[in-house]
């Protein structure tokens, strides 16, 4: 097999039809596969895979899923089950027209993955970018799509830093492949609320500054409490308002510690829970059991 595209499909009935055409159209010289995963759909989109199958069984693969999951585990779902020496993460709502050009390139190139761009450059956004890789302390990608090819290889250590992360760009940006990227003709404006959005996922899977933040805030307010109570014995005033104020400073202190530990704790749990988290497929249609990692 030399290409796998994993096409994550939710409530996409109508588009189904025209996708398959499409590629189809693009990818008549190229041995493929089409692996579409269906994350619980319930306008029928599963019952046009499998009328798809029926027509075209060389190419078409189906994943339909028990429940609704992110868009980042449905492609980590599709990378499983991919056999091609390239693997894409596609998207049936974003134009095709790039398809060929990125397996070209990785065709005639040293590079491992090519990523898909958007054309856009915008002053604020470029700070939100700014302000997360300074956050994170990684240069993380700026103005991507989750569209993306790559090598067979690169496969085998995105399923393994999966274990511990679920943002696929985060894992790209950790794996530090060879990359290229190459941007789509269309214009595509990213708000300013998907960056923060965006942030929000990877502060909870790259980044114990928050939980460092309330250590420093913590040691602050012990500090104050301290040299507070050093200059009330120093000038021998003893009375009541003085020492409530020490006792709120000292036991701010104490509650600020408590809860970053508290909290830092129970982020190493979720990402314990994440890796060992069970995705629940409901039916697998045009594959061999044995090719499944």
């Amino acid at each position: 097999m030399k290409l796998s595209i994993i096409l994550p499909c939710l409530n996409v009935k109508e588009r189904i039809l025209n996708i398959y055409n499409e590629l189809n159209e693009k990818l008549k010289n190229i041995k493929y596969e089409l692996i579409f995963v269906d994350n619980n759909s319930t306008d029928g989109t599963l019952d046009v895979l499998k009328e798809l199958y029926e027509k075209d069984m060389l190419h078409i693969k189906i994943i339909s899923m028990q429940k609704e999951y992110s868009i980042d585990e449905i492609y980590y779902i599709g990378i499983k089950h991919a056999n091609g020496e390239y693997i894409c993460l596609d998207d049936i709502s974003i134009e095709q027209s790039k398809l060929i050009e990125m397996f070209n390139y990785l065709e005639n190139n040293q590079e491992d993955v090519v990523i898909l761009g958007i054309n856009d450059n915008n002053k604020l956004i470029n700070n939100l970018y700014d302000f997360r890789d300074k956050l994170f302390n990684m240069k993380l990608e700026r103005y991507t799509t989750k569209i993306r090819m790559f090598r067979n290889k690169v496969r085998e250590y995105y399923l393994k830093y999966s274990e511990c992360y679920s943002n696929l760009k985060g894992i790209f940006t950790l794996m530090n492949y060879k990359t290229k990227y190459l941007s789509l003709d269309k214009i595509i404006n990213i708000r300013s609320k998907d960056v923060i959005k965006e942030i929000k996922k990877y502060r909870n899977e790259f980044s114990n500054k928050p939980f460092s933040f309330i250590t420093l805030l913590a040691g602050c307010f012990l500090v104050i409490s301290f040299i507070y109570l050093i200059v009330l014995l120093l000038i021998g005033n003893y009375s009541l308002n003085n020492f409530i104020i020490f006792l709120t400073l000292l036991l701010t202190g104490i509650l600020l510690i408590i809860g970053g530990i508290v909290s830092n704790e129970i982020n190493n749990r979720v990402k314990e829970i994440k890796k060992n988290k069970i995705y629940i497929i409901k039916e697998k249609i045009g594959f061999e059991e044995n090719n499944i990692l």
